[in-house]
């Protein structure tokens, strides 16, 4: 008996799929405003947001580089960044939630206003700008990181 092959054609009407399978939506269509968008991600969503949202010419000295090593950890935007941050752990430490979030805005701001930005390099060498949901969660991460130091000096006693 031959082996017989099958073949399968898409159906006639363009928005119809074979098996069931319904594409996503293209990255372009539904976009909502930026505030939308955090409101709605998730912790874990944001983490799995797109991380890069346009390409930059050049790093300023206000830029905070996100990355490990030499680099960033001398860049002047980082350094102040973590000044800004080592300023206000202490009171991020002990508020609400809701409170916290406040703190991580005025971080933020406090970037902006001198016109600094996020950047991620990438593998070819190309600096980008982060998407916003980035921003947050590595400014929130770096004022976390005095509760962890601080519970381990208590530790020890």
């Amino acid at each position: 008996m031959p082996h017989r092959t099958e073949s399968h054609t898409l159906p006639s009407d363009s928005n119809a799929f074979p098996f069931g399978f319904v594409p996503p939506p293209h990255p372009t269509e539904h976009r909502q405003s930026t505030e939308e968008n955090e409101r709605r991600l998730s912790h874990h969503a944001r983490r799995r947001a797109t991380n890069e949202t346009r390409a930059s010419s050049s790093i300023t000295a206000n830029d905070i580089l996100c990355g490990r090593g030499a680099l960033s950890i001398h860049h002047p935007g980082n350094q102040y960044f973590r000044s800004l941050v080592k300023a206000r752990q202490q009171e991020y430490a002990a508020l609400s939630r809701q409170d916290k979030s406040t703190i991580v805005r005025e971080i933020l701001q406090a970037i902006e206003s001198r016109n600094g930005r996020f950047l991620r390099q990438m593998g070819s060498g190309e600096w980008v700008e982060v998407h916003d949901a980035i921003s947050y969660e590595k400014t929130c991460q770096a004022l976390r990181e005095y509760q962890k130091t601080r519970n381990k000096t208590t530790r020890k006693k």
